[in-house]
């Protein structure tokens, strides 16, 4: 297998070398038109990946290295013109065991096809996406699979009506980036100038070894203006490159999380201390309602930014970590530090990061883990991060009435850093997510005043004692319990099985569910509903009670720290709640150590 290199050095070698690569569809093309075609690219000096709809004795005789020959489903039994995308693999297979590069074409967008290539040892998709716009490196599909976007292909020339003239398009390939250029031989052996011209000569094809230069347009066409760009992209000292030298400087640019990490503040809340305060409830009545036997809280002049930071410190500790290659640091809290700056600006100087770390705040709560991963995910995909901080920190505790047991009973507060950085991986580690909101249930659990839209002002706000005998004001945690269960119940089986869905996996495949820590009650709700086994499932919030946006990386680094998650592991992790708010996605555990 060709190994993958950095996304710098496609990018670096894009622009240094702006290479052309030239390939083929043979698309049902006859022996002479075929031969015919590398006949002319041999007297050019260029080299010419054809790409598969058939055998072709005459391809079979020239080509040794499998990474010389692509196959093309488009038009094999199984495409839209056919049958099945099993029976096209099937097919494809049998033309060419070893081929490792193919043509998604009508199929590009087609999550089930690239996967399915991808497990048959598919690794290149050369696909019509970027006509004349060249591209400064390849992409990596959700399947794995490396797209090399196609820049100028002749059918494409002779639709949008572009002149049959090197002279036109001169600039657009000697510009910068990555240039594949596409033909077919039965177009470039007629010269045809269009479509229609093609057409009606297509009858030709079914003939026998017939002189297709006796039949060929004697004006401007495909094999005029190709003959005509093999002469450019041969002179001045060019050199076109096989398309096998493009899959050497492919990216496989993955992500995977290498570290977590938390941080609890010190002082306890006991359950013995809040039955001391709510006579009818007793620790262990607290205990059956919610899992919990104590959780955390902060001190007065402890801040969700010092559990955060506490927790990235810990991380960098742990795993030796170089803070001068840290480049991004997304925040999470709902607790920040001011309204202006930006608590992860505060967050960088004070962990010692370069300044060149992008940094920045998102605001969410007990769906934050799925949706920091996919927000890091992007920025490391698109090559604006490699090594990112997602840190999340929340303190409930200061917005709670001492006296409001439906939610002191619940919350605790907490910290957790998780470091992911890009790497060169076969397959995706993260992913797919399923995100979404509600904000229908935004009232449900809410602070009221405190922000812009109702500020606390200077008077003291009047306490409210409802039927349960909790006590609050416009400036406390409010919670409504039966209505965040009933969206919980209603939404969250059918987030679970759409992300299973769409990563085509089922529930046999999934090592670890580790869902919100809301509270026992809930979550086993939720697992019987779902059918989730007990050795899949993951409850572990009775020391720390519900620190929101930890929730989840705090259960996953107990289970690896336990040995309990092994490197390959298929983790589900499942976010929901304040917001309404949720989110969804797989990990496949695999840290580089």
């Amino acid at each position: 297998m060709l190994q993958p290199t950095p996304l710098e050095a496609v990018r670096a070698y894009t622009l240094e070398r702006s290479p052309l690569c030239f390939t083929t569809d043979i698309e049902w093309s006859p022996e002479w038109a075929i031969r015919d075609l590398f006949d002319l690219a041999d007297r050019h000096g260029v080299p010419l990946t054809p790409f598969l709809t058939h055998r072709s004795d005459y391809l079979t005789r020239r080509l040794l290295e499998p990474d010389d020959v692509g196959l093309h489903p488009n038009f094999l039994p199984g495409s839209t013109h056919g049958a099945t995308v099993d029976e096209v693999i099937a097919t494809a297979k049998a033309f060419w065991p070893q081929a490792v590069s193919f043509r998604s074409h009508c199929f590009y967008d087609d999550t089930r096809m690239l996967r399915k290539m991808a497990e048959q040892g598919f690794r290149y998709d050369s696909n019509l996406f970027a006509f004349l716009q060249p591209m400064l490196a390849p992409l990596r599909t959700v399947a794995g699979t490396v797209r090399l976007p196609v820049f100028w292909e002749d059918d494409v020339h002779s639709d949008a009506r572009l002149p049959w003239d090197m002279a036109a398009l001169r600039t657009a390939f000697d510009g910068p980036g990555l240039k594949i250029v596409n033909v077919h031989p039965f177009r470039v052996a007629l010269n045809a100038p269009d479509e229609a011209f093609y057409e009606s000569h297509r009858p030709l094809g079914q003939v026998g070894d017939v002189d297709a230069r006796s039949e060929a347009h004697d004006g401007k066409g495909a094999r005029t203006f190709l003959e005509e760009l093999f002469t450019h992209a041969t002179s001045g000292g060019r050199t076109p490159v096989r398309l096998r030298d493009l899959y050497e400087q492919a990216v496989e640019r993955g992500i995977a999380i290498q570290a977590l990490e938390h941080h609890l503040p010190e002082r306890r809340l006991t359950n013995d201390e809040l039955a001391s305060l709510y006579p009818d409830w007793t620790a262990e009545k607290i205990y059956d309602k919610t899992g919990i036997r104590e959780r955390r809280v902060v001190g007065a002049e402890e801040f969700a930014s010092d559990l955060g930071a506490a927790a990235a410190e810990k991380l960098i500790e742990r795993t030796g970590l170089d803070r001068s290659t840290i480049d991004l640091l997304v925040y999470c809290t709902q607790s920040p530090d001011y309204f202006l700056p930006t608590t992860a600006c505060v967050l960088q100087e004070r962990l010692g990061l370069p300044t060149t770390t992008a940094a920045f705040d998102y605001n969410l709560g007990c769906s934050a883990f799925p949706y920091g991963l996919a927000m890091v995910r992007g920025l490391i995909e698109t090559g604006a991060a490699s090594n990112a901080l997602l840190v999340m920190a929340e303190t409930y505790s200061r917005f709670i009435h001492p006296m409001d047991k439906s939610v002191r009973t619940l919350f605790g507060d907490a910290g957790s850093a998780v470091l992911v950085t890009a790497t060169e991986r076969e397959a995706p580690t993260l992913g797919p997510f399923v995100l979404g909101s509600d904000g229908k249930g935004a009232g449900n659990l809410i602070v009221k005043r405190g922000g812009v839209r109702q500020p606390l002002g200077t008077e003291p706000l009047p306490e409210t004692t409802d039927n349960s005998g909790n006590v609050r004001t416009d400036a406390n945690l409010y919670m409504n319990g039966p209505a965040i269960l009933e969206f919980t119940i209603r939404r969250i089986p059918a987030i679970f099985k759409e992300l299973l869905a769409r990563a085509e996996v089922t529930l046999n495949d999934v090592r670890w569910v580790v869902m919100h820590q809301a509270n026992e009650y809930m979550l086993r709700y939720l697992q019987k509903k779902i059918g989730i086994p007990d050795e899949k499932f993951a409850v572990h919030l009775e020391l720390c009670g519900n620190t929101v946006s930890s929730t989840i990386p705090i259960v996953l680094q107990h289970l690896v720290k336990e040995g309990q998650v092994k490197r390959d592991d298929l983790l589900l992790t499942l976010g929901f709640g304040v917001g309404y708010s949720w989110g969804a996605n797989l990990i496949r555990w695999s840290p580089d150590a």
